[in-house]
């Protein structure tokens, strides 16, 4: 059954990924990791929440469907200093370490299969192309789930070589965690008090 759910997941948000409307909205919200180097090391460098322990970044799902698909974009992009013609990495590994069941993400340039999730590939390699030096040096992934609970991806990054061909050593674990909207918060805090509110006016029998 889980399967089933999961390729039926699947179908819609290639659906999804094939409206630009739909992408454009979604990168109006998004914050990209901006990886980089620190000490020899690979190194997520903004936003604020990931430089420092517990390296975890609280973002909130969007709902695209009512009640049945939730998604969120998320961008990883090399850094670039400014004025500079190449980022500061030429490439990087972004590895999964860690995912909840009913999470997937996908590349959104990679087409319809899943690269994190259970059963999936696991990785997204950035890699700069100084042939194509505004495309090559970020990807978006989304990640979506058929209900707005809480999940979690885990990461870490590896294999990463600076632009002058250094190789680095790999990054702590990362920690991406997906929770409802304040919205759907509320809904859901105040669905539960009234069914509390109505257990204890129910006369006894």
């Amino acid at each position: 059954m889980k399967r089933i759910r999961s390729w039926f997941l699947m179908s819609i948000i290639a659906g999804l990924m094939s409206v630009a409307s739909f992408a454009a909205a979604q990168h109006e919200h998004e914050e990209d990791l901006m990886i980089s180097e620190e000490n020899g090391r690979v190194k997520i460098i903004e936003p604020d929440e990931m430089v420092d322990e517990p390296y975890t970044r609280i973002v909130e799902w969007t709902e695209v469907l009512p009640g049945s698909l939730y998604v969120f974009d998320q961008g990883f992009r090399l850094f670039k200093a400014e004025g500079a013609n190449a980022p500061v990495l030429r490439s990087v590994r972004v590895l999964q370490i860690d995912i909840s069941d009913d999470l997937f993400g996908i590349a959104e340039e990679g087409g319809p299969d899943p690269i994190f999730g259970p059963g999936t590939p696991g990785f997204l390699d950035l890699e700069f192309d100084p042939n194509e030096p505004d495309e090559s040096d970020h990807q978006h992934v989304i990640f979506s789930a058929l209900d707005n609970r809480t999940r979690m991806f885990k990461f870490r990054l590896v294999n990463g070589v600076l632009a002058d061909g250094t190789a680095l050593a790999d990054s702590v674990d990362y920690t991406l965690v997906f929770v409802p909207e304040p919205a759907s918060m509320g809904a859901l805090l105040s669905g539960i008090g009234a069914i509390a509110l109505r257990s204890r006016r129910r006369p006894r029998a």
